[in-house]
């Protein structure tokens, strides 16, 4: 009986350093994620503003207005 108890404290113990490692992985991972996400989208909105600077040249050409624009929604998932 004894023996059971110290085996599965045992397992719960180990169980719950694994449970850690993956989340200080995870919290690494999701740090990682939002850096490369910040450099891509200031990459995008460089090349939107530069298609919608042409674009807004060429309608203006034609005597209309427009421009290029991108949206960027909250991601709920993403905490």
């Amino acid at each position: 009986m004894v023996a059971d108890y110290e085996a599965r404290r045992r397992r719960i113990d180990q169980l719950e350093a694994d449970v850690a490692g993956h989340t200080v992985a995870l919290d690494q991972h999701r740090t990682d994620t939002a850096a490369v996400k910040q450099r891509w989208l200031e990459q995008v909105k460089t090349l939107i503003g530069r298609i919608s600077r042409n674009f807004s040249q060429y309608f203006a050409a034609m005597k209309c207005a427009g421009e290029v624009d991108v949206s960027i929604p909250d991601n709920p998932v993403h905490h």
